[in-house]
């Protein structure tokens, strides 16, 4: 039987440390395996030298100490200021005193005498003095033309050399100086500086402000264009008793074909159509006149015909047929004298209705407008309209327009008019711009009207008659007219609905007026919050009865003419047909050209409005925490892509897209692998260029 082993472990003998030690240069076989800190480093058990790579600071120090150690600037306040002896340094060192600046010697206010002829020439006495001078008075000068006295110039001392200069950091011990002696070191006195006179300032060019644009001034000579500068035409009666009366004929005639009981008891001849009233029998229903107007219409052999049943505040149907001659209302022969000075001040005239009475619709009344229908009803010319009845009347000082002209040269007549406030905008971007501008403008006004205690700017404006040395100024109109906004927003659709809407919410008591043109009446373009806020509207013709519903909320205007052929709803009122004035284009050159020698005074320039729109393009690429961020970023005086993550959290690429944007706007330094990013701008001057 084999007997069991025992197992026993091998005894590890340890090495020869004293074969292994590392021996130093500096301190022999008494090296540690530890890092050395020096002892002045530490303060309270904490390592200074290593508080730059710490996340949150253990010590602080001031900004300046921090800037010279960094880029090795040495004043010489550091050379000449007192230096202490350490504890380290030993007692030799002694204690340097600055040696106080040689006083200035007076001046003597004696004559002097030229070198060489002190012997031979004796200075005059008194008696003798007064004898030469005689009845000499001395010249007294005009305070404002004394001359300024020169600074008094410091005595000579003898400067420092090179070799006599001393090392902050390295002072020099001399054996023979004693402990006790001072040593004496000449101050060098700073230079006085030379005395200049003060130079002015060099005129720089009046910078436009785009939050306070409006600038006081002095009230233009202006005079009104001449009524003789439009065309006044005699008006041709186009239909005749006898063709009236047979279309009376024909519609009797029909109503007993169709066994309805009615007939006509009454017209009315206008310029374009002829209303028939027809009053119906007890007991037939209003809707039978309704069905029948196909056969109507053909019977009258008539392009269109309009059915109102019943007529409103009336017990009759009103039958509206084309003439066969349609008469042309000219804009010269509705406009008098009467209307230019005892006008309000916004009234415009649209045209005539079918009782020939001149229509006038008050802006100020509607407050806004819609104007819309298919191309060539008419648009442009209802415009041309409003703007000729505007000019005629109004002074540059008390209305201000905004032309919006997407299509270059609808309104491109009016460039020259004093009233403008800005020159006709093009670019659909730009017209965003300035209607948002129109936006902070309303806002401007309310608040100056909120500061009086007054509610509208008619008010404000007669309560600071008399007071503009007080800083108040005059508070124009401001009418605002888009000619497409169909194109509008097609390109800017989103910041062009949110202005128009602001602006027909709540702009009426800030003496601002919206005027919207479009030949696309579609609910895309014609949005239900700007049309909810747009009581007055013009309906020329359109395609479609969709297209009437979305302008009016009525059918009817698929049924116009066209060629000025309108039904206008004013503020909320019931429904008018009426035909448009017409005003030619020589009768707007003629007025245009008159007014074009009045200086403009716009509000809006162009520079500023091409700063206002990069400034956008601008904002609109950038992140939307790019002014948070850089606001921090120069608050803390510390840029780390990390603490913005951490700060505002975001992920890493969001962050890091934000440093690029960033630095391309040179807020913050570079990327350098060595050193960490710096801050390159004050708060200041960030708040001038970004908050602004």
């Amino acid at each position: 039987m084999n007997k069991k082993k025992t197992f026993t472990i091998p005894k590890i003998t340890e090495p020869d440390k004293k074969d292994h030690t590392f021996v130093s240069p500096f301190f022999g076989t008494k090296n540690k395996d530890d890092i050395v800190i020096p002892q002045n480093e530490l303060q309270k058990g904490v390592n200074k030298r290593y508080d730059d790579f710490r996340k949150e600071k253990k010590f602080e120090e001031d900004k300046k100490e921090r800037y010279k150690r960094e880029f090795n600037i040495v004043s010489p306040d550091d050379i000449y200021q007192e230096k202490k002896p350490s504890s380290s340094q030993g007692e030799g060192y002694t204690k340097l005193e600055p040696k106080p600046a040689a006083p200035i010697e007076k001046v003597s206010d004696e004559l002097s005498i030229p070198f060489g002829l002190e012997d031979e020439i004796e200075p005059l006495s008194d008696a003798d003095l007064n004898e030469v001078l005689g009845d000499y008075e001395p010249l007294e000068l005009d305070p404002q033309d004394a001359p300024e006295p020169e600074p008094q110039k410091p005595a000579p001392s003898t400067p420092v050399t090179q070799s006599e200069s001393f090392d902050d950091d390295d002072w020099m011990l001399d054996d023979d100086v004693d402990e006790d002696e001072e040593v004496e070191v000449e101050e060098i006195p700073s230079p006085a500086p030379a005395a200049t006179k003060p130079t002015p300032e060099p005129k720089q060019q009046e910078a436009f402000d785009f939050d306070d644009p409006v600038k006081p001034r002095a009230k233009m000579t202006y005079q009104h264009p001449s009524l003789s500068l439009l065309q006044q035409k005699e008006r041709i009666q186009t239909a005749s008793e006898e063709d009236i009366e047979q279309q009376r004929e024909i519609i009797d005639m029909t109503l007993a074909n169709f066994k309805i009981g009615g007939k006509v008891i009454d017209y009315t001849h206008g310029p374009t159509v002829t209303l028939f009233e027809i009053r119906l029998d007890q007991g037939v229903m209003v809707n039978r006149i309704s069905s029948i107007a196909s056969n109507l219409k053909m019977n009258l052999a008539a392009v269109d015909i309009r059915i109102e049943a019943p007529i409103p505040g009336k017990q009759t149907v009103g039958i509206e047929v084309p003439n066969p001659v349609r008469e042309i209302v000219n804009f010269g022969n509705l406009i008098d004298d009467h209307f230019v000075k005892n006008s309000k001040p916004l009234d415009v005239i649209l045209g005539v209705d079918l009782g020939n009475e001149t229509i006038i619709a008050d802006i100020n009344k509607m407050p806004h407008g819609l104007i819309a229908g298919a191309t060539g009803s008419g648009k442009s010319v209802c415009i041309d309209t409003v703007l000729m009845s505007l000019l005629l009347k109004s002074h540059p000082d008390e209305l201000k327009l905004i032309l919006i002209d997407p299509k270059r040269v609808g309104l491109a007549a009016y460039a020259k008019v004093p009233h403008l406030a800005t020159p006709i905008i093009h670019d659909a971007k730009m017209a965003a711009e300035v209607l948002r501008w129109a936006v902070d403008e309303m806002e401007r006004r309310y608040d100056k009207m909120y500061l009086l205690g007054v509610r509208d700017v008619a008010s404000y404006n007669d309560k600071i008659k008399g007071r503009e040395d007080e800083g108040y100024e005059h508070i124009p109109t401001l009418v605002v007219i888009i000619e497409e906004m169909a194109d509008l927003m097609a390109q800017a659709g989103a910041d062009v609905e949110v202005s128009v809407a602001r602006i027909a919410q709540k702009a009426r008591a800030a003496n601002i007026h919206l005027l919207i043109a479009t030949q696309r009446p579609s609910v895309d373009v014609i949005k239900g919050t700007i049309k909810s806020n747009i009581p007055t509207r013009i309906a020329m013709k359109v395609s479609s009865y969709t297209d009437s519903m979305v302008i009016l909320d009525y059918q009817g205007a698929e049924s116009l003419l066209g060629n000025g052929d309108m039904l206008f709803v004013y503020s909320g009122s019931r429904v008018k047909r009426l035909q448009g004035a017409y005003v030619s284009e020589s009768e707007i050159d003629a007025v245009t050209d008159y007014l074009s020698q009045y200086p403009q005074h716009y509000l809006l320039n162009q520079e500023a409005m091409s700063d206002q729109l990069d400034r956008a393009k601008h904002m609109g690429e950038q992140d939307e925490l790019f002014l948070d961020v850089a606001e921090y970023v120069i608050e803390m005086d510390y840029a780390s892509i990390n603490k913005i993550q951490q700060q505002f959290n975001i992920g890493y690429n969001r962050a890091a897209n934000i440093f690029e944007q960033l630095t391309d706007a040179g807020i913050v330094s570079p990327q350098n692998s060595k050193t960490p990013r710096k801050v390159l701008i004050t708060m200041e001057q960030f708040m001038e260029m970004y908050r602004s």
